[in-house]
């Protein structure tokens, strides 16, 4: 195979403005609680997203999905799930705890000094 450094450059640059362009929508749900722009980002980034762009570029896509091991399918499943469960947890978690003592500490200095804000 013959490297191609223009190519890997161009895909790269698609997929850095796919990953700016979430951002977009942010200003008009900033009013939206976090679960419910995680859920529906979820939805789109989660379920319909990959079925569209796997089926375009996956010719005869169920059937490879068929013809995959069970164990596959399953471990990707599961650590799918996990991925997700991770992503959320660290977010109830700060929520439902207090700061703890040196961030109030970093936020006064940060306010006095013009940084971190």
């Amino acid at each position: 195979m013959t490297p191609q450094p223009f190519l890997g450059l161009f895909f790269h640059a698609i997929g850095g403005a796919a990953a700016a362009s979430f951002y977009v929508p942010l200003k008009f749900i900033c009013r939206w609680p976090w679960e419910s722009f995680y859920l529906a980002m979820g939805v789109f980034a989660w379920l319909f997203t990959p079925w569209i762009f796997a089926g375009i570029t996956t010719p005869r896509l169920l059937g490879v999905l068929a013809g995959a091991p069970k164990s596959t399918l399953a471990l990707t499943f599961l650590f799918g799930a996990l991925w997700g469960v991770g992503a959320v947890m660290p977010r109830q978690l700060l929520s439902s705890c207090a700061p703890p003592r040196w961030h109030s500490s970093m936020t006064m200095k940060s306010k006095k000094s013009g940084g971190y804000s």
